[in-house]
């Protein structure tokens, strides 16, 4: 597990290399609903 600390400064790095906070929610988002699909359909 992460810190909060750890998280802003991923945030951070991320928007540096052009990684809007969107795009990581959305593929946050993204992720989620594959897994429940995945254990859904089993």
């Amino acid at each position: 597990m992460i810190s909060y600390k750890e998280l802003r400064v991923l945030d951070s790095n991320s928007e540096y290399y052009g990684i809007t906070q969107l795009k990581l929610m959305e593929s946050a988002g993204k992720g989620v609903a594959d897994f429940v699909n995945k254990i859904n359909s089993g």
